[in-house]
């Protein structure tokens, strides 16, 4: 049943129109205002409202989940927020260390974290493993963040306990789709060779 009701969940977004989806992230990410959304998607302004709001409406219908990020930069950091709380999700914590990590992640249990493998110190896949170690994450879905975008990276990231891999820079519009289809249920696997 709960399965059921995730796939639903994540059909409703994925049939979201990208007309919709533009113009909540023109809203929440970019910040425009109505009349400035319009003059983007050339249309009447108060069809710019009303796509924002069905959005919302759509989103808030959505299974609202709680995510932590673990990313050492801070603009990063902060635009990871923005987006994921405009998702509708809380972000319980952002992490910029790994030690800060595991700390957080274990007090917090969130639904979903957040890693950039660019940390200082231990590397992101080391962070990976040493979440992966902790009785408390145990479960707990982690998505490798990174601009290396080899294969083996890739591969590295799930051998060292990710779920999922996302490239930088991240694209708002995919990056929408990904968390949430990480959050509901979506697993990347190895691909055999």
């Amino acid at each position: 049943q709960q399965l059921a009701a995730r796939k639903a969940t994540v059909l409703a977004i994925d049939s979201l129109p990208p007309l919709y989806r533009e113009a909540l992230l023109l809203r929440t990410i970019e910040e425009l205002r109505y009349d400035q959304i319009a003059a983007v998607m050339q249309c009447p302004q108060s069809e710019a409202e009303q796509l924002v709001q069905i959005a919302l409406d759509e989103m808030g219908q959505s299974m609202a989940g709680k995510v932590m990020i673990i990313e050492d930069e801070t603009i990063i950091a902060m635009d990871l927020e923005g987006i994921v709380q405009a998702m509708g999700h809380e972000v319980t914590g952002v992490a910029r260390t790994h030690s800060a990590a595991v700390e957080l992640g274990a007090g917090l249990r969130p639904d979903l974290i957040l890693l950039d493998i660019n940390l200082p110190g231990l590397s992101g896949f080391e962070v990976a493993t040493k979440l992966r170690q902790q009785p408390e994450l145990k479960g707990m879905p982690v998505v490798a963040l990174t601009a290396k975008t080899q294969r083996s990276d890739r591969e590295t990231a799930l051998v060292a306990g990710c779920d999922g891999f996302i490239p930088k820079p991240i694209d708002p519009f995919t990056f929408v789709r990904q968390v949430e289809g990480y959050l509901h249920g979506r697993r990347d696997t190895l691909e055999k060779t």
